[in-house]
């Protein structure tokens, strides 16, 4: 007998199966020549926005990228950011996920302020001073902007974000900010590893329509209606 119920959900389950789709260069860090971003022969795919992000973790096969932030006495903030080229189209859905440390320092201040920021953008260059560039605002997106409230402190976690671009993005980039001063030399800190980002399709039953998205808020939003007017079978 044709269970309907049965088979709707199943191809429910379905919908939310991503496949694999220009996935993220070195991810892992694992194909580097050297510790230091802002040699752009360094690690493999990946460059430095600002600052000269450390490849720590070596040479134990375990790499991961490393980088801080604070506001200096002149006011300027400053830190490190990395960025990988990746082609984010218009309207498609994509799901981020990474590995992830922050470190307050054990300072209230730092962790009530400083902010883990994951942004799609265009026009990146490889640049080693420390002041955290300010690009124009056509040109990049928030995918994650989150604070460290949100992350268990000096502990890995895996994190993954639902992202529809608005625009069509050519990079991806990530960095950390804190806009205090420094106090008795704190500073955010910020770790990351296993970067992937996959473009999440759907293999859909014929006999369905589906309705499929991503909401700005990272969810996604799921409408499948039958065609199948008959009866059991």
């Amino acid at each position: 007998m044709y269970n309907k119920t049965a088979t709707r959900l199943i191809w429910f389950l379905l919908l939310l199966l991503p496949l694999l789709s220009n996935g993220q260069v070195n991810g892992d860090f694992s194909t580097y020549n050297c510790t230091d971003f802002s040699n752009s022969s360094c690690v493999n795919a990946w460059n430095s926005s600002h600052g000269d992000a450390t490849l720590l973790g070596t040479p134990q096969n375990n790499p991961y990228a490393w980088m801080w932030s604070f506001q200096n006495d002149a006011g300027i903030n400053r830190g490190e950011g990395i960025f990988n080229d990746f082609n984010f189209e218009v309207g498609k859905c994509y799901e981020i996920s990474f590995k992830i440390k922050v470190f307050d320092d054990n300072q209230a201040q730092i962790r009530n302020q400083a902010l883990v920021n994951i942004e799609a953008i265009n026009g990146l260059t490889s640049n080693s001073l420390y002041p955290i560039p300010n690009p124009p605002q056509n040109t990049r997106e928030s995918i994650l902007q989150s604070s460290y409230t949100n992350f268990p402190n000096n502990t890995w976690t895996t994190q993954t974000v639902v992202y529809t671009p608005s625009s069509s993005f050519s990079q991806v980039w990530i960095y950390p900010r804190y806009d205090g001063r420094s106090i008795n030399n704190g500073q955010a800190e910020l770790s990351i590893d296993d970067v992937s980002i996959t473009e999440t399709t759907f293999n859909l039953n014929p006999s369905f329509t589906e309705n499929v998205y991503c909401a700005s808020d990272g969810t996604i939003s799921i409408e499948v209606t039958s065609n199948n007017t008959g009866g059991n079978h």
